[in-house]
């Protein structure tokens, strides 16, 4: 893995604390938002074969510390924005119940555009077949995200 001297050809600017605090927070959020979808989803097809809360236990710990560090970085400021006024994270609409999101780092210079792309849920009970594919691009300039749906028939 590169170091971001090696990526930039020149050292970063240093990160202010309370923007890496920010940045902390928001990536724990986001990591806690995946393994408690994951997590839950396979607890319900579990529940009846395991009958404990291990799951739910594990749930309820992470929550407690994502609750934790908002509250710490919120002391701080403006949890939502850095120091130099730009936002700590951007999400936009792929399709309705479906939102793509990107944390940007706390030093601009580190950021660079990035795209994503993916199957589309099915949101079908009865069914696992995405309905489509989707794809999203970053701009660190503008701090936005901009979202294309490509629906399978």
């Amino acid at each position: 893995m590169s170091t971001p001297q090696e990526r930039h050809g020149a050292a970063s600017p240093p990160v202010r604390a309370d923007d890496a605090l920010k940045y902390a927070a928001a990536t724990l959020a986001d990591a806690w938002s995946f393994a408690s979808e994951a997590i839950g989803c396979a607890e319900c097809g579990a529940a009846d074969e395991f009958g404990d809360d291990v799951h739910a236990d594990a749930l309820a710990i992470m929550r407690s510390v994502v609750a934790e560090i908002r509250d710490l970085a919120a002391r701080l400021g403006d949890p939502h924005h850095y120091s130099d006024s730009r936002r700590v994270s951007t999400s936009a609409r792929i399709m309705d119940g479906f939102h793509a999101g990107h944390i940007w780092h706390p030093s601009a210079a580190e950021e660079q555009p990035q795209r994503f792309r993916g199957a589309l849920p099915s949101f079908d009970d009865d069914s696992d077949v995405s309905s489509g594919r989707y794809e999203y691009d970053t701009d660190p300039a503008t701090q936005t995200i901009t979202t294309r749906v490509v629906r399978c028939l």
